[in-house]
């Protein structure tokens, strides 16, 4: 019996000293008889005054523009990521989240929208994927179906293009910039040259004549 006294007593300060100092919480908790309330006691009134707040829940409509908006990037395919306690790779993750939004939507034995997201598929994916599924089942059980080799081999590929555009691209940004340069380099004025002693003699000889005349 004292035992179970002394474990109750713990629970209840346990369970104040997780209230925030000055919260409603705390003030709540302050106006309470805790010597002869019990932790079950506690409990119930503290639910029946701070009722929780509802989750607000997605729409369908939510729910199938997420659906849509989901996205897999070339860069990430043919790696893993963590996804229910697993290492998994990441177009089967893909498939996995838009089969379940395609569950919620209620559309998962429909073909409805699955065009919108296999036109957004990345090329490596789109190639092995048809549109012709008859339900987002099977469209999903497609791309999680593709296999590694040939995705290895398209993110390879597609590496090699676009480190073959970026150098492409710098040495056009390099040419532009060595034109500007040039540009401006023929549109500034010669400078003019020092005058001689000689050249100053001249001059103020000609004034002179000019002043005289």
């Amino acid at each position: 019996m004292y035992a179970h006294i002394t474990e109750n007593r713990s629970i209840i300060k346990s369970f104040s000293d997780h209230l925030k100092y000055g919260s409603p919480a705390d003030e709540w908790f302050g106006g309470l008889n805790t010597v002869t309330s019990t932790w079950k006691d506690i409990k119930k009134a503290f639910l029946e005054h701070f009722l929780p707040v509802e989750k607000a829940k997605r729409t369908e409509t939510e729910l199938e523009r997420e659906l849509c908006e989901l996205r897999l990037k070339v860069e990430d395919l043919g790696k893993k990521e963590r996804y229910a306690g697993e290492d998994v790779y990441t177009h089967v993750i893909f498939a996995e989240k838009a089969l379940s939004l395609a569950k919620q939507v209620k559309i998962n034995t429909s073909l409805n929208s699955i065009w919108k997201v296999r036109d957004k598929l990345p090329n490596i994916i789109w190639q092995k994927v048809k549109e012709t599924y008859l339900s987002w089942t099977e469209f999903c059980t497609a791309i999680k179906g593709v296999e590694m080799a040939h995705i290895w081999d398209g993110v390879k590929k597609y590496q090699k293009e676009k480190e073959e555009r970026e150098s492409l691209e710098a040495a056009i940004a390099g040419l532009h910039h060595a034109q500007q340069q040039q540009q401006q380099q023929c549109c500034q004025p010669l400078p003019m040259a020092p005058l001689s002693p000689m050249s100053n003699t001249s001059n103020a000889m000609q004034s002179m004549t000019i002043r005289n005349t």
